[in-house]
C-alpha cells in the first residue's frame, strides 16, 4: 500500500512569484499601447512566448486580430488576455489562479497586459542569459576555379554574333 502511495505522488516544485509588479507602466511607450491598442500588445506578448528574439515579430498577428474581433463583437477581450495570463503562469510555474487571472483582467486589461509582457520580457531574459544560444560559423560557398581553356571558348562564344553560335553547336 505505502509503495503505491509514494508511486503515485508527484514531485511539485513550489510556485514562484510574478517577477514584476501588476500595476507598473515601463516602458512607457508599451503602455499607451496596452491602453489604446490591447491588440497589439496581445500579439506583441504572443509572438515573445513564442520566439524570445522577436527576430520575426508581427505584432499585427493572429493573436491580434482574434482579440480585436472577440473583443468588438462581445465586448469580453478581456478572456483572451485572461487565458493569455493563464498560459504564462503555467509555462513559469507561477503562483495564481483562474478566478485571480480573470479579475485581473476584468478590472484592469492595461495592466495585465503590461504585467504579461513585463514578466515574459524579464524571464525569458534570464532564461537566455542562463542557455546562451551560440550560432556556429558558417563558411560562404567555396570559388570554383574554371580551367582557362573552357574559360576562353566562352568568352568567344559570347562576342560571336547569335547566328554563328548556332553553327558552332
Amino acid at each position: 500500500m505505502d509503495a503505491q502511495k509514494h508511486q503515485t505522488q508527484e514531485k511539485v516544485e513550489p510556485k514562484e512569484k510574478w517577477l514584476t509588479n501588476f500595476c507598473i507602466c515601463t516602458p512607457f511607450s508599451d503602455c499607451l499601447m496596452a491602453y489604446f491598442a490591447p491588440c497589439y500588445m496581445v500579439g506583441q506578448t504572443a509572438d515573445r512566448l513564442r520566439d524570445p528574439t522577436m527576430k520575426n515579430a508581427d505584432m499585427n498577428n493572429s493573436d491580434c486580430t482574434n482579440f480585436a474581433a472577440f473583443h468588438c463583437i462581445t465586448g469580453c477581450g478581456f478572456i483572451t488576455v485572461m487565458k493569455q495570463r493563464e498560459d504564462i503562469r503555467k509555462r513559469y510555474n507561477i503562483k495564481g489562479s483562474s478566478c485571480g487571472d480573470c479579475c485581473a483582467t476584468c478590472w484592469c486589461m492595461s495592466c495585465a497586459l503590461m504585467q504579461n509582457d513585463n514578466e515574459v520580457k524579464r524571464r525569458e531574459a534570464v532564461r537566455m542569459a542562463a542557455n546562451p544560444v551560440v550560432e556556429a560559423y558558417q563558411a560562404p560557398p567555396g570559388m570554383m576555379l574554371v580551367p582557362q581553356q573552357e574559360y576562353q571558348q566562352h568568352q568567344q562564344q559570347q562576342q560571336l554574333p547569335q547566328y554563328q553560335q548556332q553553327q558552332h553547336q
